[in-house]
């Protein structure tokens, strides 16, 4: 009986004791966290995509806004005469929905936002379409864009992506395309519209 209680005894001390080990065994780190905050990105547009005056033939034609070669300087507009197939391009300006006579170029838009941050350009997947808006006669068909493409940049580099590295953020882009020109398209002002997007890349 006597050894029974002795054992019991050895056992509630050698349970205090593991129980004090453990309490001094508990450490603690502090930890940070962090946070940027960046210039939120911006697109404004500057000029329009602009065919200027276009003589249709008797044949189904097409007539290119083109991109390639183009620079694109801060706040200057571009001056780009389409390349015609099966139709005549003028080197004329036109009056346009947008304020004053527009010669024919390529559309600009301007990106700001932080400072050496990388942008992408999202165009348009898809044909847009360009209804005829003056004398606007029944049946007329619409004339057509398509194969949009980007020149970033000067010296202009073809693509869609950019780099905001001008002043405190900036980069400016133009945007080209085709324009489809029917046989003898019923003559008379047609105007469309189009999208792009920009993001941080």
């Amino acid at each position: 009986m006597k050894k029974l209680i002795k054992f019991t005894v050895i056992l509630g001390v050698m349970a205090c004791t593991f129980g004090s080990l453990l309490a001094q065994n508990t450490v603690s780190k502090t930890g940070s966290s962090t946070g940027t905050v960046v210039t939120p990105i911006t697109l404004t547009w500057e000029q329009p995509l602009a065919f200027g005056q276009i003589v249709p033939s008797n044949t189904d034609g097409t007539a290119c806004i083109g991109v390639t070669g183009l620079s694109v300087p801060s706040s200057d507009k571009i001056n780009e005469t389409p390349v015609c197939v099966n139709c005549t391009a003028l080197s004329t300006s036109e009056p346009n929905a947008y304020g004053g006579n527009k010669f024919p170029g390529p559309a600009v838009f301007e990106v700001t936002g932080q400072k050496n941050w990388h942008f992408a350009i999202t165009l348009p997947a898809n044909t847009v379409v360009c209804h005829l808006i003056d004398l606007n006669p029944g049946g007329a068909p619409d004339l057509l864009v398509s194969s949009f493409t980007a020149v970033v940049g000067s010296p202009g580099v073809v693509g869609t992506h950019g780099t905001l590295s001008v002043g405190i953020g900036i980069m400016d882009f133009a945007v080209g395309g085709t324009l489809t020109v029917p046989a003898n398209a019923t003559p008379g002002r047609y105007q469309g519209a189009f999208s792009v997007s920009v993001n941080y890349d």
